[in-house]
Order: C-alpha cells, then sequence, then structure tokens
C-alpha cells in the first residue's frame, strides 16, 4: 500500500508517494516467477495454402518457415526480425501446399501483446533463399480462435499461413518374446524406429528411435517418448520398425505394428501389438499419465 506526503517546497508544492510500513515490495526474480507461473505452454505446427512461387524456372517453391516470437507493445517500431527466433522447419520439395511436420513452442501470457512471426523462404541450393511472404499471428485472437488461425501472407500476391495447436503425451515401449537372429548363436540386439503418418497410406515421419539393448529376447525402454505432434481427428497412425542391431551386415527386420493414435490417447492405456513377420514377438506401448 501507498499513500500520499505533501510537504512544502521554496515555491513548490512537492507530493511524493511514501510506502505504508509494512509493504511488500516484488524483486525481478519474484517478478519473473510471477511471470513464468501465469504462462502457459503453446505447442504448434504450421502449414501454407497457394504460395506464389519465386523459382527462377518457373516451378513451385521449396518452402520452409522461420519462426520467431515476442511481445509488441502497441505502435511499436519492432518488426519480425526483431524478436526472438524460435527456430525453423524443415525444408519441402516442390510444394504450394506444405504441411509442416516441425513442432514449434513458446510460452503464452493473455493480454501482453504476443506474436508470433512467420516468414516463409524458398530454399535455393545457390543463391540465397527467397522469402516468399511474411505474416504476424496475435496470440489472443489464436487462442480466442480455438488454438486455430489462416493469417494472410504479406509481401506476396497469393497465399496464406495456417497454425494449429498439438497436443504432446508421452509413452513407453517394452519388447517381449524377441527371436534370436544373431548369426553367431546370441540372442537379438532390438532397437525401435518410431514413426507416424497421417491415414493408412501416408508418408512415414520418423520421430524417435530408442537405443539397442544387447543380446536379449526382451527388452523395457524406460526413458519416455515423447509424440509431439498430436493432434486430434487428422487420422494419425503410429508405425513401428522393429530391428536387430548388426555391426558387419545390414540391421534384420524382427517385425513391425501399426496403431491408431487417437484411440490410445483417449485411453491412456496400454496397447499391446503382435510384430509382423514374426510368430511371437509383441510390442507393448503404454501411456504414461501426466
Amino acid at each position: 500500500m501507498w499513500k500520499l506526503v505533501v510537504l512544502l517546497c521554496v515555491g513548490f508544492l512537492c507530493v511524493y508517494s511514501s510506502p505504508q510500513r509494512g509493504a511488500k515490495y516484488e524483486t525481478p526474480s519474484q517478478s519473473r516467477q510471477l511471470r513464468e507461473e501465469l504462462a502457459q505452454n503453446l505447442y504448434f505446427v504450421l502449414s501454407a495454402r497457394n504460395l506464389e512461387s519465386h523459382d527462377a524456372n518457373n516451378g513451385v517453391a521449396d518452402p520452409y518457415v522461420r519462426v520467431h516470437f515476442g511481445s509488441v507493445p502497441p505502435y511499436s517500431q519492432k518488426q519480425g526480425k526483431d524478436l526472438d527466433k524460435v527456430g525453423d522447419s524443415e525444408t519441402i520439395v516442390n510444394e504450394a501446399n506444405p504441411q509442416w511436420v516441425k513442432v514449434f513452442k513458446v510460452q503464452y501470457i493473455k493480454g501482453i501483446n504476443q506474436k508470433i512471426w512467420v516468414e516463409v523462404r524458398d530454399h535455393d541450393p545457390i543463391n540465397p533463399d527467397d522469402v516468399v511472404g511474411e505474416a504476424f499471428i496475435d496470440l489472443d485472437e489464436y487462442m480466442e480462435h480455438g488454438q486455430q488461425l489462416t493469417v494472410p501472407l504479406k509481401g506476396s500476391k497469393s497465399g496464406s499461413i495456417v497454425i494449429q495447436n498439438t497436443a504432446p503425451f508421452r509413452f513407453s515401449l517394452a519388447l517381449k518374446n524377441i527371436p534370436a537372429l544373431d548369426e553367431f548363436g546370441g540372442l537379438s540386439d532390438p532397437f525401435v524406429k518410431c514413426y507416424f503418418r497421417y491415414g493408412k497410406e501416408g508418408k512415414d515421419f520418423k520421430f524417435f528411435e530408442t537405443p539397442t539393448i544387447d543380446n536379449t529376447d526382451s527388452a523395457t525402454w524406460e526413458n519416455p517418448i515423447t509424440f509431439d505432434n498430436f493432434r486430434r481427428g487428422t487420422d494419425q497412425i503410429f508405425h513401428f520398425v522393429v530391428k536387430d542391431a548388426d555391426s558387419i551386415t545390414a540391421d534384420d527386420v524382427i517385425g513391425e505394428a501399426f496403431m491408431e493414435v487417437e484411440p490410445f490417447a483417449d485411453k491412456k492405456q496400454q496397447s499391446v501389438l503382435p510384430l509382423s513377420s514374426s510368430s511371437n514377438a509383441t510390442l507393448y506401448v503404454k501411456y504414461i499419465l501426466e
């Protein structure tokens, strides 16, 4: 609490604010802690529609996005490049309607004019990359629209950016009844490659690979695996490829398994997946509750 202290100065009326006895102050570290408590982690992916071509041979762009983030006060002269860089996406070759897999993360605090600046670039292996267009995304507006928003690109004749949230979750893997595939009479050295795809016939995107566990007929990977890309209603499917590591010849395939992601995320339980190409080997996928 503060009170006014009025002092009569020579020729002036001087007014000072003075803290009342027992008042408490926030230190910079306390203010920072308060901001962190108010902050909400947002995870999102980006896609684009109808990108203008900047290819010298009139081909379709090879686009990627560069993302910056920060607060932009009203009437500020800050430009997108003045904000903190979050990162770049992967490049998608020859695509006017790219859907990038890269998941970005920012900390959102309501009402402080936070912006995401997205710059779409056309990758060129020889010349400097061309800027296709850019967009400022207001995070308060994004949240008001249910964490899905389409924003037109500036500096381009056509095109827009779509931002959509993801809902990361974690799981663990275990493997039982592993066949012995070692050429010298030993057991297998299993590891698992984890992919996801959109639809049964979609393209695989690798998001994790477990360490190899040597010489075993059962394996448990204790460290949780995080899947950042989960989005409801997108027909996502996990594709697990289990292999036997070999230091001399090519790794042998023990088997593979597929699993629908959304039902697994909803039930939050363990799924038991028999491996193809193997009569008894079984993969256990356990949802980890937070």
